[in-house]
């Protein structure tokens, strides 16, 4: 059960962290492709002024964003992961658990000695929760400015 339940961990870290990446490439994608046009046209045309694509280069502020949110929902993701792992009892403690003079199951590395496993779930639970519920927010919310970002360059552009 042990090794099915690392395998199924280590398969959502890995669809989240593509889910970042690809957030990032979209948001910082859509910024290099807009950035090359612009300057493909200021390059080949003599007459024609950065000045004029200042509306499209003004549409781009939603795509920055949504990169910066990525970052935001990776560090969110990183204190996620890191506060389920203090939630559980270190590997030394495990090891001793299996002696056949152990006592009930052993203490989270962030449990407190004076404090019941009920009561250290009730101080730290939370943050868990709260920073997988951040991470997914941010992550959403990267889409939605990237979709915002489209549309923001499509209606300077036609």
């Amino acid at each position: 059960m042990s090794e099915l339940s690392r395998g199924a961990m280590g398969g959502i870290r890995e669809y989240g962290l593509q889910t970042l990446k690809w957030a990032f490439l979209l948001n910082a994608g859509a910024i290099a492709i807009i950035l090359a046009y612009v300057s493909g046209v200021v390059g080949k045309s003599q007459g024609a002024q950065l000045s004029t694509f200042a509306p499209v280069l003004k549409a781009l502020w939603p795509f920055a964003i949504g990169c910066i949110l990525v970052v935001f929902s990776g560090a969110a993701a990183f204190f996620n992961f890191s506060y389920a792992e203090a939630a559980l009892p270190s590997a030394e403690t495990l090891h001793n658990f299996l002696g056949p003079n152990s006592k009930p199951w052993p203490m989270a590395k962030f449990q407190q000695q004076d404090e019941t496993l009920i009561d250290f779930y009730k101080r730290f639970s939370w943050k868990i929760g709260a920073t997988r519920n951040i991470a997914i927010t941010f992550a959403l919310a990267s889409g939605l400015f990237f979709l915002y970002g489209v549309y923001c360059v499509l209606g300077v552009v036609l």
